[in-house]
């Protein structure tokens, strides 16, 4: 996990959060909305740590006691992963994979390779630009952009059908039967070793920054 700096009380983890207007508006690309709340609170009332941002070569967003807040730019070089956790990244988020089957707000830009979305109650919301090479959304998890959305290529489950998102992950590579129902663990594992393949991100793309607008 990242560095610790220091767990915030729901009310302060409120008040990190209340700077950044764009929170009370809708995506352009689907229009939902982020809530503030749920983030500040995280679990049962637990509120949130707060992680200093930085480069790694990969990662696994597990944060048991409440919400994670990560405080800067993250940029992985590698695999990363948030396992139904509650997710604000104030800054870009770059990696090579990235699977979410939790709350994940990106207030920058989201650039990865392959995204995987799992499950519908929370989702993936991008304030900043989202450039995706290619997305498989499972379950109906919802992604929206306040900015501007590249995603060259993209299948949902509730849109295309569960075949046809079954075999997008399978020409990724990362599973190896398009007829299985449980094939979570296999892409996890599989997104793992695609990144592990790719190497790490080229110095251009690891060193875009992002400077916030409020706060």
């Amino acid at each position: 996990m990242l560095p610790l700096q220091r767990w915030l009380p729901a009310d302060e983890a409120a008040s990190y959060l209340r700077p950044y207007d764009a929170f009370r508006g809708t995506g352009v690309r689907i229009g939902m909305d982020v809530d503030a709340s749920v983030l500040a609170h995280g679990f049962s009332n637990s509120s949130a740590g707060l992680f200093a941002g930085g480069r790694v070569a990969s990662l696994v967003l597990e944060n048991a006691r409440g919400s994670t807040f990560v405080d800067g730019d993250l940029v992985v070089d590698g695999w990363l992963e948030n396992p139904g956790g509650l997710v604000f990244v104030r800054g870009n988020l770059i990696a090579q994979t990235l699977f979410t089957s939790g709350y994940l707000i990106v207030l920058g830009d989201l650039r990865v390779r392959r995204l995987f979305g799992e499950d519908e109650p929370d989702g993936t919301y991008v304030f900043g630009d989202a450039h995706v090479e290619s997305a498989v959304f499972s379950h109906n998890h919802l992604f929206d952009v306040w900015g501007t959305a590249t995603l060259a290529e993209e299948v949902h489950d509730e849109t295309h059908g569960r075949a046809a998102m079954r075999q997008r992950l399978v020409d990724w590579g990362v599973l190896s039967d398009p007829r299985v129902d449980s094939y979570l663990d296999e892409v996890q594992r599989g997104l793992r070793v695609l990144a592990e393949q790719w190497g790490p991100l080229t110095e251009d793309e690891a060193a875009r920054r992002y400077t916030p607008k409020h706060g």
